[in-house]
């Protein structure tokens, strides 16, 4: 609901002013209202079919929410932020192994039937091999793009001559270079 919220808007903005007393949970929009079946249609025919590609669209709406909720205040923040979470990853990724006999990361991520991790195929064909990337790996990254954004945008009145197209373009190029 919420990542098609403010693109609904955009088409119908004078759905913003209609709004929908809802028992225990108060005053709600309209908008969401239309669109929760939407939500739950999307949630219900992952949960029965287990198609990937919805996965992939219920992880990209996770990520996008808690992007755009969690907002880094400073540069020093997300220095030692990223910094921690990145030994935090190399740990589960690398060493959970000697500690657990078995690779956590990758036993949760190949085992486990939840929208935790964008995966895709890499030939199409039915019993094809996936790839498959966890939303750590676009929600961390994410949080210093959306301040680098932030900062450029204040900073020069445009995100397009600062620091964020710079750590994009690095961002989308580790990526193509790890598959």
């Amino acid at each position: 609901v919420y990542v098609l919220h403010p693109h609904v808007l955009t088409f119908f903005p004078r759905l913003e002013r209609f709004f929908w007393n809802v028992p225990c949970l108060g005053t709600v929009l309209l908008v969401d209202l239309l669109l929760l079946p939407l939500a739950a249609a999307t949630v219900a025919a992952w949960w029965l079919t287990g198609f990937w590609l919805l996965n992939n669209v219920l992880c990209l709406a996770v990520c996008v929410f808690v992007i755009n909720y969690i907002r880094l205040p400073s540069l020093k923040v997300a220095t030692v932020l990223l910094g921690l979470l990145f030994l935090y990853d190399m740990f589960w990724v690398f060493f959970s192994e000697r500690v657990f006999r078995e690779n956590v990361m990758v036993s949760v991520a190949t085992e486990e039937d939840l929208p935790v991790k964008v995966g895709y195929p890499l030939d199409f064909t039915s019993d094809s091999v996936f790839t498959m990337l966890g939303l750590g790996d676009i929600v961390l990254p994410g949080f210093l793009l959306a301040f680098l954004m932030r900062f450029d945008r204040e900073k020069t009145g445009s995100f397009w001559g600062g620091y964020f197209v710079l750590a994009l373009v690095s961002y989308l190029v580790a990526l193509i270079a790890c598959e």
